[in-house]
């Protein structure tokens, strides 16, 4: 006989500072501290603590990735091997579509490169979204699914150790940061996603994987403004002692910012 023994992870809000400072259009949050139910190491499902319900379990053919319990500032997150760790949902509930405003924040550390992180939608030219590093050099990037119009960053993720990676749409116009610099804009005014699937720690069709440790996902169905966006920075940072929330810069690669991926 076998016996599986499942453990949630579960604190009150209070105990890990998981009370964000701007819950107006919250349509995911998922806290590595908090609701995430384990086989021993191993992650059976990441529980959305919005209202959302846009819970993460073991995504089919793949495996669970691992949580490991203070790993960055005393906080808990989630690694994934690269090999075929992945988790996700059929359905990502209120997520923006089509070319709606939106907002998106990621506390990551990227180990490898390779067309993946979070992402959601369908596997179409413009009908995905989400934040994800490049499969060549690792570079910090926004994926639509298009092959030869996405355009990365030119800025290392891979290797740059935890930093808070953040997207947002907003009257057609996508502004993609790291650490809350600036670091590419394009017209988003194409964008057609959908709500099919949601998707971390690989690319979202499953092809590849991403080595990668994730402490904290945060979504909006609205663009945050300025003031929004820089106290929600201030407020990840704090909690995960990455500095002050003052932008610093990033050390840019030689790569060209024009990135053809293979789909």
């Amino acid at each position: 006989t076998t016996t599986t023994t499942t453990t949630t992870t579960s604190t009150t809000a209070n105990e890990h500072e998981s009370n964000l400072p701007i819950s107006s259009g919250l349509v995911l949050e998922l806290d590595a501290d908090a609701m995430v139910a384990t086989d021993g190491p191993s992650v059976l499902e990441w529980q959305d603590l919005s209202s959302s319900g846009n819970d993460l379990s073991v995504v089919v053919h793949n495996t669970a990735p691992t949580l490991v319990t203070k790993a960055l500032n005393g906080h808990a997150a989630i690694s994934f091997d690269g090999t075929n760790n992945a988790l996700g949902r059929n359905g990502a509930n209120k997520f923006a579509t089509g070319a709606q405003d939106r907002s998106i924040w990621m506390v990551v550390k990227y180990n490898s490169a390779g067309w993946g992180g979070f992402s959601y939608g369908s596997t179409g030219c413009l009908q995905l979204f989400g934040l994800t590093v490049t499969a060549a050099k690792g570079n910090l990037f926004v994926d639509d699914y298009c092959t030869g119009v996405t355009t990365g960053s030119g800025y290392l993720g891979t290797g740059a150790g935890w930093i808070i990676q953040s997207v947002i749409v907003k009257n057609g116009v996508l502004t993609h940061y790291s650490d809350g610099q600036v670091i590419s804009v394009r017209d988003a005014s194409d964008l057609a996603t959908t709500q099919e699937y949601i998707r971390l720690g690989a690319e979202h069709s499953l092809y590849t994987h991403v080595a990668m440790d994730v402490a904290r996902v945060v979504a909006f169905n609205r663009a945050l403004d300025e003031s929004e966006r820089f106290q929600l920075e201030k407020y990840l940072a704090g909690v995960y002692g990455l500095g002050s929330g003052v932008v610093t810069p990033l050390p840019r690669t030689t790569s060209s910012t024009t990135t053809t991926t293979t789909t």
